[in-house]
């Protein structure tokens, strides 16, 4: 048991597409950051 609570998690109700510029990178774990083409774009 993980210890986490996944229940009443559904799918997301709406995806976003951001396009940009890649900041970095890391492939050992997969993920990275982008600087996106319109600061506004993500909604933060």
């Amino acid at each position: 048991m993980s210890g986490y609570d996944f229940e009443g998690v559904g799918p997301q109700d709406e995806s976003v597409r951001i396009s940009g510029k890649v900041k970095w990178f890391d492939p050992g774990k997969g993920y990275g950051f982008i600087v996106p083409d319109v600061p506004g774009q993500t909604g933060l």
